[in-house]
């Protein structure tokens, strides 16, 4: 229940069923206008249909799950090659926390010999181009060597333009 002034309102979530058997979430918004001797004058009751972000936010927790819990290495990164997001199968296999690497340049995992790589492969992705199955190595926390093959792909914006990579 909110109070503001001399009006209450409640918001509540809830599910329906339809007539048609179609299940639907809804937000249902009551606002109660009173007046000064608190009886109520009025109320307002908005029901909106919230079926389809409701079914976007499941499949967005569902989809972090996966990432969050594959062994593959899943980085985010945006246009600069800055790090958005850092899963635990990277952790095992580059010995950096998410802490450590979120916020930090992607180029601190290429040798110093494949610095170059780095500037293309962001090049391609800029293009909004896919990397497939492309073998090559990167640096450890430790210093060792790591032969990998990766895939990164760009994420695209409403009007289809990249905006960050996963690989």
């Amino acid at each position: 229940r909110v109070l503001v002034g001399q009006s209450e309102g409640y918001i509540l979530d809830k599910r329906f069923i339809r007539q048609d058997g179609k299940v639907i979430d809804t937000t249902i918004a009551v606002k109660c206008l009173r007046r000064a001797d608190g009886a109520v004058d009025y109320f307002v009751v908005l029901v909106q249909d919230i079926t389809a972000r409701k079914r976007a936010e499941l499949t967005q927790r569902q989809l972090a799950a996966i990432v969050e819990s594959s062994d593959d290495a899943i980085i985010s990164k945006d246009l600069d090659g800055i790090i958005l997001s850092w899963n635990v199968g990277a952790e095992r296999l580059y010995g950096y926390t998410a802490t450590e690497m979120v916020g930090r340049s992607l180029a601190l995992l290429f040798p110093l010999e494949r610095q170059d790589e780095f500037t293309q492969i962001l090049e391609q992705l800029k293009r909004g181009e896919h990397i497939q199955h492309y073998e090559t190595e990167r640096v450890h926390k430790e210093g060792s060597r790591l032969y990998i093959s990766l895939s990164i792909s760009p994420i695209r914006n409403g009007g289809g333009a990249a905006t960050s990579r996963v690989c």
